[in-house]
């Protein structure tokens, strides 16, 4: 049931992308961020590396 939901609200989206309503970008369900959050992530002992 869920899916089919998740399936009709995609091919809405896709709809209005192609009519030029919205821009439609693919994303993984990750998220995103200029730095890794620590749980989901390795580095040394330290400060981490990032892009302000």
């Amino acid at each position: 049931m869920q899916k089919a939901r998740k399936q009709a609200d995609l091919d809405t989206l896709e709809l209005a992308a192609q009519e030029g309503h919205i821009e439609l970008k693919y994303l993984d369900e990750a998220g995103f961020c200029l730095w890794s959050p620590v749980s989901y992530s390795y580095s040394r002992i330290g400060v981490q590396k990032r892009m302000e």
